[in-house]
């Protein structure tokens, strides 16, 4: 089903959502999910090869409500683990086009095994 929003209504989105941007980002927690890291790394991330394996362990464990506990799900750590292993590889391909970097990570990690992403032949 394909669905159309007239120009009017995109516009009406886009100034309710400004109009209520603030209001609403102001009840995120940002003591349980600080959002500094994100800009280091951010910056960091663009030059792989020089982002070192304990960036790369921080950056995951910030991700999925995990910041700074030691009790993360076991599939997640198992993850954390491996990509942190094979970031130095990674690096080294120069596969930094989308598709280049998923299909790494997936040989990597497994198709659904430890990535949360359905199989590319599959609908979504």
């Amino acid at each position: 089903m394909l669905l159309t929003i007239s120009e009017n209504k995109k516009k009406a989105i886009v100034a309710y959502i400004n109009d209520h941007f603030d209001k609403r980002m102001s009840h995120f927690p940002y003591a349980k999910y600080p959002t500094e890291p994100l800009t280091g790394w951010r910056e960091q991330f663009t030059k792989p090869k020089a982002v070192k394996p304990e960036t790369v362990r921080t950056a995951l464990s910030w991700r999925g409500g995990f910041w700074q506990r030691k009790d993360a799900p076991f599939a997640q750590r198992q993850a954390s683990l491996s990509v942190v292993k094979s970031w130095a590889e990674f690096a080294d391909t120069n596969a930094f086009e989308p598709t280049q970097m998923l299909d790494f990570w997936t040989d990597r990690l497994g198709e659904g095994r430890l990535l949360s992403i359905p199989p590319l032949s599959s609908p979504i």
